[in-house]
């Protein structure tokens, strides 16, 4: 007979002990790794703060709340991250949940690790509600919700440590959704509806690619839940097929890898990769440990490829990833090196290949084997090799229009420059999304000469010294047009800086045909709605009068 017996939850005292033992591993994680050098003294302070502050508060899954920091700090510790970011992932909910203030965290930790967990604090409905209450409360409850997500976003992307930021940030997030089983079907959709519109964007944009796969990971687990016109459940299908053959094929790439290394001393199987932990390349029953250590499953890029086929072609994807990593030297001089090592043993055990891409630092090649296998084969220098899977701390930032649209600033960015008689040439520092139209960059320099624009002049940048670029004779261009890199812009408009009873506005309701930005999509809502508000229930239905301009 089946004992249905409840067992008793474990005392606060022993959880807390437990805990303990789970900082004192990651601890001696940060200890082994060569080269790691962290604060751990700090380390220890932070633990023990947000230890009392979090006390015995539980998730929904009824755990102490104190693992979940501890497991966000343990990830960013497997990446190496330095002292700060690692503080900031144990402290990272005390602002949000506790009664930590800014403050507190300056005074008794750093200024940066103050910012960091102020950047990824979510922005609460009272804060709002303070500043603007007439505006939060015309909200409806799902509107507000996205509003707060949005400015959540874009306090993160203003943060001075974007990148330290986002690494919390993300780590949170992958431990939110390994989790995320507790919570309701409403709860998970919209945790992995955020996650794939803006973190996993976002990661890819920050060349942060371990969280960018992880993200994907953890989301492909809940495709198979019945959610509206949903093509990812056939994928998920696919993907754990994908596993089963792949602990059925004994490609003879491990053998020949495994033959030529040790022969020669210029290439590696680096220690450090954090891919080696995705679930679908752990250590299988049946496979030799070395196979298993030398590849991660890249089953996740199924997601973005052909979501729409009704049938799937394996041979079109690399199934596995191999990181080799080798003393300083330029991408090319590596392939070089590595066709000079491999080329005759691949060729004798009929694996074929093919550079899948080749940079100036990084190189890979594409591998075909006897068996159907692809393999990816990645080349990278050991100065690179952290950079390849969480981004260059000196690589690009996010850029921002506006608080209410941080999606923006997930597309590439060019540079714009606009020209007008009276101030020549001037270069546009703010973020232009690429794809952006001429409308577009008028609401980026001024949402009024945007409304008063009638026409644009484009030209392509030829320098500073260049004479004055348009006369009469130019053609004046659609507002619609969509920039290039280098274009220099000059708006045909009845506006007047600084006086504005003199500009005279052009804005129709066909202008959202000309805008492909959120943030321009933003600005004439708000247009219209100024100019047309919806009169109460008191004073009857319908809009109000035109307000002049």
């Amino acid at each position: 007979m089946a004992d249905n017996r409840i067992l008793p939850r474990p005392s606060y005292e022993a959880e807390v002990k437990d805990c303990n033992r789970l900082f004192q591993t990651t601890l001696s994680l940060i200890r082994h790794q060569r080269g790691y050098v962290v604060d751990l003294p700090l380390l220890v302070r932070a633990y023990e703060t947000a230890k009392s502050y979090h006390g015995d508060t539980r998730r929904h899954s009824g755990v102490l709340y104190l693992r979940h920091p501890l497991a966000v700090m343990e990830e960013l510790a497997r990446l190496r991250c330095k002292t700060s970011v690692l503080a900031a992932a144990v402290l990272h909910d005390t602002m949000e949940d506790c009664a930590v203030t800014y403050e507190y965290l300056r005074e008794h930790f750093s200024y940066e690790i103050a910012e960091i967990v102020s950047a990824v604090t979510a922005i609460k409905a009272e804060e709002k509600e303070k500043e603007a209450p007439e505006r939060m409360a015309a909200m409806t409850a799902w509107k507000r919700h996205t509003f707060l997500d949005q400015l959540t976003d874009a306090k993160l992307i203003s943060s001075k440590f974007q990148r330290e930021a986002f690494l919390v940030r993300f780590a949170d997030r992958v431990h939110n959704l390994s989790t995320i089983d507790a919570c309701s079907p409403v709860k998970r959709k919209e945790k992995i509806a955020s996650t794939r519109a803006f973190l996993i964007p976002a990661a890819e944009k920050l060349g942060m690619r371990y969280f960018s796969v992880l993200l994907q990971d953890e989301c492909l687990r809940f495709d198979g839940e019945d959610y509206a016109k949903n093509h990812s459940a056939l994928l998920l299908a696919r993907r754990n097929a994908l596993i089963q053959v792949g602990r059925k094929a004994y490609s003879q790439l491990d053998q020949v890898l495994q033959d030529a290394l040790a022969e020669q001393n210029i290439f590696t199987v680096p220690q450090f990769n954090p891919f080696l932990k995705l679930r679908g390349s752990r250590r299988m029953s049946g496979e030799e440990p070395q196979t298993v250590q030398r590849r991660a499953l890249l089953a996740y890029e199924l997601q973005i490829q052909w979501p729409d086929r009704a049938e799937f072609d394996r041979s079109q994807m690399d199934l596995w990833e191999v990181l080799l990593t080798c003393r300083e030297r330029g991408a090319a001089a590596m392939v070089h090196q590595f066709l000079t090592q491999f080329a005759t043993p691949l060729r004798d055990s009929g694996i074929f290949y093919e550079i899948a891409y080749l940079e100036r630092e990084t190189a890979a090649l594409r591998l075909t084997d006897s068996l159907g296998n692809r393999y990816r084969i990645v080349l990278i220098p050991e100065a690179r090799l952290e950079a390849y899977f969480i981004g260059d701390a000196n690589g690009d930032r996010l850029t921002m229009i506006d608080e209410e649209a941080p999606r923006d600033a997930l597309r590439p960015q060019m540079t714009v420059y606009t020209y007008s008689i009276q101030k020549g040439y001037k270069k546009y520092e703010k973020c232009v999304p690429q794809g952006a139209t001429a409308l577009d960059f008028a609401f980026i320099v001024s949402p009024t000469l945007a409304h008063t624009t009638k026409g644009a002049w484009i030209h392509t940048w030829q320098g500073e010294s260049a004479t004055a670029p348009f006369t009469a004779a130019d053609h004046c261009y659609p507002m619609g047009t969509v920039l290039n890199d280098g274009d220099v812009v000059h708006f045909d408009a009845d506006y007047v800086p600084h006086v504005p009873t003199s500009c005279i506005y052009h804005t129709t309701i066909d202008r959202f045909d000309d805008i492909n930005t959120e943030y321009a999509r933003k600005c004439l809502i708000r247009y219209f709605k100024d100019r047309f508000p919806v009169q109460s229930e008191e004073g009857g239905a319908g809009m109000a009068a035109t307000k002049a301009p």
